[in-house]
């Protein structure tokens, strides 16, 4: 079974351009979420106790965030050449799946976060 990259490669970008979307999408809900106090916590123990500590804390939850994004975007953008190794191509099918997964992940996370602040508008 041939794998034609040059599909798989608009697909990844694709699916990456929407895991980066979906991050920045719980950044933003969970923000608005804190913002608004009390009744919303962080679950996230490591994200929570960064939160606490003002500026820098936010900006290394937002660094460790995005960290594993970069090993993706390299799956994602590396060359594409439709006589690859066999190796390069599991390579990049691996990644599609781990885009995949993500993706699910994220919908989910700011699905939720939507509902719960949706649940709390008068």
């Amino acid at each position: 079974m041939a794998i034609d990259t040059k599909k798989l490669g608009s697909m990844m970008t694709a699916m990456f351009g929407m895991l980066v979307a979906l991050g920045l999408a719980d950044i933003a809900t969970t923000g608005v979420a804190l913002y608004e106090g009390p009744p919303f916590v962080e679950l996230n123990p490591l994200a929570s106790m960064l939160f606490q500590q003002q500026a820098v804390g936010v900006a290394a939850a937002l660094f460790l965030k995005f960290i594993p994004f970069v090993p993706l975007a390299y799956g994602v953008f590396a060359k594409r050449e439709a006589s690859a190794p066999v190796h390069a191509r599991a390579f990049k099918f691996g990644v599609l799946i781990a885009l995949c997964a993500a993706d699910i992940l994220y919908v989910g996370i700011v699905a939720s976060n939507l509902h719960l602040l949706f649940a709390a508008l008068p």
